[in-house]
């Protein structure tokens, strides 16, 4: 991401979608229009909103993580799904939930779309309230509560893009 930045920040959005990269100019009010790969997930994105992880929100983080591909892997297999969730966190929610506690299944459970955006909105809305803010919350999503602790630069950029292109989700979500 931070190698996009300095295009995103000169008002382009660089998008990897497959296995090309799609280069959006703006619109008129600086923002391009909504994904619909990842706008498909918005009754997921609705059903699983919890308190300050909307599903406009939701959808933004989908589209920074996954651009919409529910089959997604990434972080050299350790990420999976719309909200490349690792497995360490699935295990927490499952926790928190009172779920069995066990890593086999993980990475199937967490290519199953529904559940993914379960798992992402309430980790999403537990880094918010842990950190105080939808901004520090982006960041401890995307660089771990620790990381985002320890440096006061991780994840400024991810955090800036996401609360931008939020915005254009409201509609989908409306």
């Amino acid at each position: 991401m931070f190698k996009n930045a300095a295009l995103w920040l000169a008002g382009v959005w660089v998008a990897k979608g497959g296995h090309k990269n799609q280069v959006y100019t703006p619109s008129p009010d600086g923002e391009p229009p909504p994904k619909a790969a990842v706008a498909q997930w918005a009754p997921e994105a609705k059903r699983f909103a919890i308190g300050q992880a909307s599903a406009s929100l939701v959808l933004a983080v989908i589209e920074a993580e996954s651009r919409g591909n529910s089959q997604s892997v990434g972080d050299n297999g350790a990420s999976f799904g719309l909200g490349q969730i690792q497995i360490d966190t699935d295990l927490d929610f499952r926790r928190a939930h009172g779920m069995e506690d066990e890593r086999t299944f993980a990475p199937v459970r967490l290519l199953q779309p529904a559940y993914n955006v379960q798992v992402l909105a309430w980790t999403l809305d537990n880094r918010i309230r842990i950190m105080g803010s939808v901004q520090e919350g982006l960041r401890a999503y995307n660089a771990g509560v620790a990381g985002s602790r320890r440096n006061g630069n991780a994840g400024l950029i991810y955090a800036a893009g996401i609360i931008a292109r939020e915005r254009v989700y409201r509609a989908a979500v409306a």
